[in-house]
């Protein structure tokens, strides 16, 4: 069920990709969005339409400050594999 789940958030207009997770008795699919676009109400249509069982939504966005921790932090490590 994970895989169908998988493509089906991978259709939805919008959608840059989307991450399966297994979670004991439950799967995480962690969705991301193309864009500023909020695609929740297509992923709870989608949901309800191919008849699962939704449990949490959740939104979360990532800030300016967060990006740029991100990529000089990869940037530091990069440099100290090459030293």
């Amino acid at each position: 069920d994970g895989e169908k789940i998988k493509d089906s958030l991978s259709n939805i207009g919008g959608v840059r990709s989307v991450v399966w997770k297994e979670k004991g008795d439950a799967s995480e699919f962690v969705v991301e969005a193309a864009g500023d676009k909020d695609i929740r109400e297509d992923i709870f249509k989608c949901i309800v339409k191919d008849n699962y069982t939704l449990r949490e939504m959740k939104r979360q966005t990532v800030t300016l400050e967060e990006i740029f921790h991100q990529i000089t932090t990869r940037e530091t490590e990069g440099d100290s594999d090459n030293a």
